[in-house]
């Protein structure tokens, strides 16, 4: 099912010390729709970038094809024709409040109200998620909140895993079958549960005005795709699984304070999921916005400057003030996270597709909601990837920048665009059949092949 074993026994790094992951047959030299002899589907990441962002080191002088790359962007100087930087999108017409720019980042979706709706990798994930782990929702910590950036189609909080050995158990089938034996008996009450529920609401709306009716609508229709999630789960559990040794995966309880190790044990979570074809979704929160996260490399780095990082949230304040100490360490961030981003690249591009490589069917996007702290406007946005998808990179693409650093200069005319667009032209490029998302007034053609 998962092709030939290969001799890759240590992936994941964390807590200081190598994890040894069991050998699986899916860390093979191709995808498994290579070593199937049929097309790749596509994949989607998203890595979201807390707090501030250190903007002179990041946001070049000049847009077009032939920018130069700024410090913080340097990493990539290998994925040039792999990757589009873009300036100038909005989210929510720039009202997002104060810490809670990760609850809406992939909804569009203005919280203030309490409520959210879903994101746009949950989207992906309805036409795209008929695989053992229909969505693997990553993070520095369990939990939903402010730990997760993906939401239902009901708004509610997927919860985040923040424990790389959990991860991978809900990534793949078990090998025991005692195991075998709960998983299916666990899928098994599920389903049992949601066709009684199922039973209950048609009875339920026929006591219902048309008005009711139309709103329970969404919830049938989120009911019905977990039924079918949990049908393809099922399905999954009877079919070959990679072939395990004994050696169990040591639980990470608490987590890594090292971003670098953060980013390369989550981003290889990811590369095991598209690979094997255990999965075709995947999200990953880096930190908080109120501070939480792996930092330890950066508040090393601000000692050697004489600096002091007490959390994410003092360096989220004082990073981006013009002319900052503290904008030289908020920019270190900023290239670690660059520098994991081209690991994660190197690992796909280094992996055979029925069509290329894996990374020319994943799209990847790398971003954030906030420039200035607590401001929703000149965020970082990146999309890597998915040349097979019809992207067409190696441009800076400036939709709008602040008057203070040249937005005068913009051609007439121009002016922010809602991010909401890029999230429809990543879905659109895979082939979902949708032609809105939240705020979107058309797709950003401009940026295709």
């Amino acid at each position: 099912m998962f092709g030939k074993r290969v001799d890759r026994r240590t992936i994941l790094k964390g807590a200081g010390a190598a994890m040894a992951l069991p050998l699986l047959e899916c860390m093979v030299k191709e995808s498994r729709a290579a070593g199937d002899r049929r097309p790749d589907p596509p994949r989607l990441a998203c890595i979201y970038m807390p707090g501030g962002l250190a903007r002179p080191q990041w946001w070049p002088a000049e847009e077009g094809p032939g920018f130069a790359l700024t410090p913080s962007l340097e990493p990539l100087a290998n994925h040039r024709d792999q990757f589009t930087l873009i300036r100038g999108l909005k989210h929510i017409e720039g009202e997002v409040g104060h810490h809670y720019h990760n609850l809406n980042w992939l909804t569009g979706h203005n919280v203030a109200d309490g409520r959210n709706s879903i994101s746009m990798d949950q989207v992906f994930a309805e036409h795209f998620g008929a695989t053992y782990c229909e969505s693997l929702v990553l993070s520095h910590a369990d939990g939903i909140g402010l730990n997760t950036v993906s939401r239902n189609a009901l708004g509610a909080d997927i919860p985040a895993i923040g424990n790389p050995a959990q991860a991978l158990r809900d990534l793949l089938p078990p090998v025991e079958q005692s195991e075998l034996a709960a998983v299916r008996r666990r899928l098994h009450l599920r389903k049992t549960v949601v066709d009684g529920v199922n039973e209950q609401l048609r009875d339920f709306n026929r006591t219902l005005g048309q008005a009711d009716r139309q709103r329970m609508e969404q919830f049938t229709e989120s009911l019905h795709g977990l039924e079918q999630r949990l049908g393809f789960r099922a399905q999954a559990l009877d079919k070959p699984r990679p072939a395990v040794e004994e050696n169990r995966v040591p639980d990470w309880q608490r987590g890594t304070e090292s971003l670098t190790e953060f980013m390369d044990i989550m981003t290889d979570l990811m590369v095991i999921g598209f690979q094997s074809d255990a999965t075709r979704v995947s999200t990953c929160i880096t930190g908080n916005e109120d501070g939480y996260g792996p930092l330890k490399e950066v508040k090393d780095f601000a000692v050697s400057l004489g600096q002091t990082v007490k959390g994410g949230h003092d360096l989220w304040h004082e990073g981006t003030k013009t002319n900052s100490k503290m904008g030289v360490v908020l920019a270190h961030r900023d290239r670690l996270l660059v520098e994991g981003l081209v690991r994660f690249m190197d690992k796909l591009s280094a992996i055979p597709a029925a069509d290329g490589t894996l990374l020319d069917h994943t799209q990847i996007l790398l971003g954030g909601m906030q420039g200035i702290t607590h401001s929703a406007t000149d965020g970082p946005t990146l999309v890597a990837g998915g040349k097979r998808l019809g992207w067409r990179h190696g441009h800076y693409k400036v939709y709008w920048r602040p008057t203070e650093q040249g937005g005068q200069a913009q051609p007439a005319g121009s002016g922010p665009k809602p991010l909401s667009n890029l999230f429809l032209t990543i879905l659109q490029q895979a082939g979902c059949p949708v032609d809105s998302f939240k705020e979107s007034t058309g797709s950003l053609s401009e940026l295709l092949a």
